[in-house]
């Protein structure tokens, strides 16, 4: 049985860790952009039934909101990777599984490319491996303007942009009651780290990682899904499944064939 959860805080990163009693394996999870380690509440009990479970607030999101200013380091995929290199060194973890949601899965993918020794799998959520044409027009439009648009507003273009069914109307509350925990400052900053992602984006397509890696997407990500489907085609150590009635947030929106197809994927890992 898991232990209760025990909070910590640790360089710069808030996260939050659930003991397990027996097991040695971990998983880590990572949230994307405006979200926070509350996006994976649908999966931390069910996962600290099996594994050791650190959950983590990425610099700027959630409890990690204030207790560094960004400015002390750049906002890359490489930094963002370091913090989370600090907490494993410092909970002693030497290897975990990682789950990365939306651009969540960018740090993580990123991980591995540094670190693929502290790499047991990769889970990739939602993942975010190229921006159309449109999207790029929209987010640069919103970042040139970020100083004319209130606030609120750039949320709700984004959200709009990646959860944009009826049936997403859940997804998108939780995505913009998270994001009102960023300061302004800070959201353009990821604003920005999106933009420059293109040909980290390019990179990743093209050169495959040897990890046991599974995309995991909404059948409705349709602005992410194609990119996944000709990327998993190309890469021998990937596998993709696709969730019905799923968007963007397929683990909140679909939380018990999530955590099902996640976790065997895992226990079939050596």
């Amino acid at each position: 049985m898991p232990a209760p959860k025990i909070k910590d805080t640790y360089s710069m990163l808030s996260y939050s860790k659930h003991k397990h009693a027996s097991t040695q394996e971990w998983v880590t999870f990572v949230h994307g952009a405006a979200g926070s380690s509350a996006t994976w509440s649908p999966q931390v009990e069910e996962f600290a039934k099996h594994y050791n479970v650190l959950v983590l607030d990425l610099r700027g999101h959630g409890n990690s909101s204030g207790l560094v200013e960004a400015g002390q380091k750049e906002y890359n995929f490489e930094t963002l990777s370091e913090d989370i290199i600090e907490i494993l060194d410092h909970e002693k973890v030497a290897t975990s599984h990682f789950v990365g949601s939306s651009l969540g899965a960018i740090v993580i993918r990123q991980l591995g490319e540094k670190y693929p020794e502290r790499i047991k799998s990769l889970l990739m959520v939602s993942a975010v491996l190229k921006f159309n044409f449109i999207s790029r027009f929209i987010l640069r439009t919103m970042y040139i303007l970020r100083s004319l648009i209130p606030y609120s507003f750039l949320h709700w273009i984004s959200a709009l942009l990646v959860m944009p069914g009826k049936s997403h109307k859940q997804s998108r509350t939780i995505a913009l009651e998270e994001a009102k925990r960023m300061n302004k400052k800070t959201y353009a900053k990821w604003l920005r780290l999106i933009l420059d992602a293109h040909p980290l984006l390019g990179f990743f397509r093209g050169v495959e990682l040897r990890l046991p890696t599974l995309y995991i997407m909404g059948k409705e990500d349709h602005l992410f899904l194609p990119p996944v489907k000709r990327v998993v085609k190309r890469h021998e150590f990937a596998n993709l499944v696709v969730v019905d009635n799923s968007g963007h947030a397929v683990n909140i929106e679909n939380p018990k064939v999530f955590n099902e197809k996640a976790l065997r994927f895992m226990a079939g890992v050596e």
